[in-house]
């Protein structure tokens, strides 16, 4: 058990100062200027990196393709390329150009995941109890397609409070993905209104539900919300 937390240390430590990436989410339209769309790829560290780009369907309705490759829909360009540290005075930062040539897009946006991986040029390696270990850094941003006029339809269909959590579950019946970045979370408890932060609504605030599907969030209530009795007629979600 200790050999495993170390390893996990390791990862998480060495991915936090990597790289970066940056934005984690691209819009494009399916022609015209907007069908181009450039994220950043930075080096954060002291030495050399190399980054591979890759991008994969996401849409969970395509079982058959879900995470599989989608390169035959896009143009990136570069697939590969070396970062350099800031203070070297060269290059520590990169354009990466995805440019959408998968066609119109008539019937529901298309969604996928940008995938920028580290490769470092001298990989590190140690032994743990006889073992080799390799450590690589990995960004995962969002990618979508759409025609201008494609919008969401959100509906709460369901909530409660279970177990000190509110679970939500909500279907976008639009032909665009929704992300909560308006929520709103109003809990009533003997008669006094308690409205959550954003930082009390992790697990589904800047989420999002892509279109034609369900979801269920699950939202941990602060301590003080924990024993309370609260039906679902008490609940005000505002989306």
């Amino acid at each position: 058990m200790k050999n495993i937390t170390y390893f996990l240390t390791l990862i998480i430590s060495f991915n936090i100062f990597a790289l970066r990436l940056t934005p984690m989410a691209g819009y494009l339209a399916p022609s015209g200027n907007q069908s181009v769309f450039n994220f950043t790829a930075i080096n954060s560290t002291s030495a050399p990196e190399a980054v591979k780009v890759r991008i994969e369907y996401r849409n969970p309705q395509d079982q058959r393709k879900y995470g599989k490759a989608a390169k035959d829909l896009f143009q990136i360009y570069p697939k590969k390329a070396i970062l350099f540290p800031k203070k070297s005075g060269k290059a520590f930062k990169r354009d990466i150009k995805l440019v959408w040539t998968g066609g119109e897009v008539k019937d529901i946006e298309r969604s996928f995941r940008l995938i920028v991986e580290q490769v470092p040029l001298n990989f590190s390696k140690k032994k743990i109890n006889g073992g080799k270990m390799q450590i690589v850094s990995r960004y995962i941003a969002s990618v979508y397609v759409a025609a201008e006029n494609f919008k969401s339809n959100i509906k709460v269909l369901s909530q409660k409070v279970q177990g000190g959590k509110l679970i939500v579950d909500v279907q976008n019946s639009g032909k665009k993905h929704h992300l909560f970045k308006d929520l709103g979370v109003k809990i009533n408890v003997n008669g006094k209104v308690r409205k959550l932060t954003r930082d009390e609504m992790k697990g589904m605030y800047l989420y999002s539900v892509l279109a034609k599907t369900s979801r269920q969030f699950i939202v941990e209530l602060p301590r003080e919300l924990n024993n309370s009795r609260i039906s679902s007629n008490n609940i005000d979600i505002q989306i």
